[in-house]
This record gives C-alpha cells, sequence and structure tokens, in this order.
C-alpha cells in the first residue's frame, strides 16, 4: 500500500519481517503466520510467508502471481481492470497509486511523530476498513477489517529501508 498519501519506503526499495494474527468468528484461536515482504521497486514485491504453510506472492507491474509449495502457480492480470476490479485485497497490498485512489480513500493524521492512516473502499469490497500505523517511511501495523466480521493484524519489525533487499534473482528472473 504505497499510495501517494501513503508512506514510501526510501527508493522503493524495503525489507521487513511480519507476523500476522487473524482472528474469525467462528474459529476459537486466531490464526498466526510469519514471514518477510521484499520490495525491490513499487512494480517489484514479494510477500512471503514460512509459517504456518509456506507460500510466496510476487507482484510486478503486469500481474500478482501467487505459488505454493508444490502448486502450479495462480497469475492474476493486473492489466486487466475488470479482472483488478475483482481483487480488492490485491490492490489494496499491491496495487499502484492510480487503483489505490480509485478503490479507496485514504486519510491520515500525525501525533506525536506517528501517522495514523485510515484507509476504507469506496465500493462495496470484502474488506470494510484499514487502519495502519507508520513512523517515518517505516509501516509498524496494518489492521484490516473485514465485512464478515473478521480482523486480521500485521505487525512489522527489523524493517530496514532504502537499501535493495537480497535474494531479487531468486523471485524475478
Amino acid at each position: 500500500m504505497f499510495a501517494a498519501d501513503f508512506p514510501r519506503p526510501t527508493n522503493n526499495l524495503m525489507s521487513t519481517e511480519y507476523v500476522s494474527e487473524k482472528k474469525m468468528r467462528y474459529v476459537k484461536k486466531p490464526i498466526t503466520a510469519a514471514g518477510k515482504i521484499l520490495m525491490y521497486s513499487q512494480d517489484e514485491l514479494v510477500y512471503t510467508q514460512d509459517e504456518p504453510a509456506s507460500f510466496v506472492v510476487t507482484k510486478t507491474a503486469k500481474a500478482v502471481t501467487y505459488q505454493r509449495e508444490k502448486m502450479a502457480p495462480i497469475r492474476v492480470d493486473l492489466s486487466d481492470s475488470s479482472a483488478a476490479g475483482q481483487h480488492f485485497d490485491i490492490i489494496a497490498l499491491f496495487g499502484d497509486d492510480e487503483q489505490i485512489k480509485q478503490y479507496y480513500d485514504i486519510a491520515v493524521t500525525d501525533e506525536d511523530g506517528v501517522s495514523h492512516y485510515t484507509i476504507t473502499p469506496k465500493n462495496e469490497s470484502k474488506i470494510k476498513q484499514m487502519n495502519a500505523l507508520a513512523v517515518g517511511d517505516k509501516l509498524s501495523s496494518l489492521i484490516i477489517f473485514y465485512v464478515d466480521g473478521s480482523t486480521l493484524k500485521y505487525t512489522f519489525r527489523n524493517t530496514v529501508t532504502g537499501t535493495k533487499p537480497a535474494d531479487y534473482e531468486k523471485y524475478f528472473k
């Protein structure tokens, strides 16, 4: 989520570790996951999940690809506006400025050096609202509130911006 109203990592380069916690109405215990996010440019981003199940999502200017362990990759063409419009979650997390502004309103307030973001879909979506906290160009948390009452919270740590993450060739050949 790096719209013009949202903090951009220095030079559009970033690596961060995350822990996520999904709470659902009919599941007693939250589902937790952990992984990394690597940003090589505004158009090249990698989202990995290492536990509980491994998968990799890569984003380029034209597509988002999901690859889980030994499964065949699933690709969403972002240049097809009808397909992009059906994938609000992908746009919210990996869209460009134009797409994000087309589908979301972003409001920001600053308090003691911490930016508080409220991101709201303009049209009906699975997502009701998102809240994020950032200090400078680093997100510290992101909470996604879904229409069905579930939530997904990301906590980011060990974030480095302005330096190209390792393993570029592993994801973009």
